[in-house]
């Protein structure tokens, strides 16, 4: 083919895109932290190289300490194009870290995140770029989600029915999709997982913060709307969310809820935000503060030092509801297992 040729096919490619600013991009970049992934990691690269959007995969083992099964298991799942990238770190410091490091390994400009326990089917991207209505900075699809030992089985969407039509989210929606529904667990905005474009993520100086290791995907999302972001969200296109029990968004720590509550207190230190907006944050740290609470209180009842745990229930009456509802839950759950129990010796009486 001439050179001549080759600039007509570039002027009528750039044609295109500026005519179609929600058509696929032709080069993505897919980063997937992973720790003591091995039985899954293959899964995750395989489905991320399957996708014809992306240009380059790049796995970050944080420091897994299992004799190089994860990384064997991601070498395994190369497809021998040269776009999966290995990068294997020394020390654990969290998936925001690995994330961050798989970000400037990546020269794409998009950027995708996955989860190494999750995997996308055929097509995600092109699928949800073509839902997109209007230029956009991130654009996120709705997820699949699907028990580990049913994976075969429904798929639940977390937030849109199959006809919804996208949607613009602002600091305001997607805040308030943030806050924890104890009848809709794992709903929040923040477990979402979007493509982003670089590009907008140097011009504000956005990456996760790696003081978190829970919560940091809401913490970039917010601090994205709040640099102006145009975020879409749209119909569930192709992310399969796998929910493990005891994986890392379920175990809440108090270090690690400490950060959280530190990364809210950087959001309302914003000066741009609106009334409206602060408010939200407030009810969020106000939950985050709860949960701090519920696991002081349950330490100070396991050490029997039973002022300390009057002390934690009267001196943050807005937590009292929090901390007598994880007091129901428990003896709920106690009484269920003492009635399956008793249950089970009438049954071989």
């Amino acid at each position: 083919m001439s050179g001549r040729d080759l600039g007509l096919r570039g002027l009528v490619s750039d044609l295109n895109n500026s005519l179609s600013p929600n058509a696929s991009p032709a080069e993505v970049a897919v980063i997937i932290a992973a720790f003591r992934a091995a039985d899954r990691i293959g899964r995750a690269v395989a489905s991320a190289l399957e996708q014809p959007e992306t240009r380059e995969v790049i796995v970050i083992d944080d420091a897994s300490a299992d004799d190089g099964a994860t990384l064997e298991a991601a070498r395994r799942a190369d497809d021998g194009t040269n776009r999966l990238t290995i990068i294997a770190l020394k020390d654990n410091k969290g998936p925001a870290h690995a994330r961050n490091r798989g970000i400037a390994a990546s020269r794409s400009p998009w950027i995708s995140i996955l989860d190494s326990d999750d995997f996308m089917e055929r097509h995600r991207f092109q699928k949800m770029f073509g839902l997109a209505e209007g230029p956009f900075d991130i654009i996120a699809d709705d997820l699949y989600q699907v028990n580990e030992n049913d994976e075969q089985g429904v798929r639940r969407t977390m937030r849109l029915p199959e006809t919804h039509p996208s949607q613009n989210l602002t600091l305001e929606t997607f805040l308030a999709g943030n806050l924890p529904d104890p009848a809709r667990p794992r709903t929040e905005l923040g477990f979402l997982k979007p493509v982003m474009k670089r590009d907008f993520l140097d011009r504000h100086a956005l990456r996760y913060n790696e003081q978190m290791r829970l919560g940091e995907d809401y913490q970039l999302y917010a601090e994205a709307l709040i640099s102006g972001a145009r975020f879409q969200l749209v119909q569930a296109s192709g992310y399969v969310a796998v929910m493990r029990r005891g994986s890392l968004s379920d175990r809440h720590n108090r270090e690690d809820l400490l950060a959280c509550e530190d990364g809210d207190r950087r959001l309302l230190s914003y000066s741009n935000i609106s009334a409206s907006a602060r408010r939200l944050m407030i009810r969020r740290l106000h939950s985050t503060q709860c949960k701090i609470a519920w696991i002081d209180f349950m330490d100070a009842i396991k050490s029997r030092r039973l002022p300390r745990a009057a002390w934690i229930v009267l001196g943050r009456p807005r937590c009292a509801f929090h901390i007598m509802t994880g007091l129901f839950q428990i003896a709920a759950r106690r009484f269920g297992r003492a009635a399956s129990h008793h249950g089970e010796e009438v049954a071989h009486a």
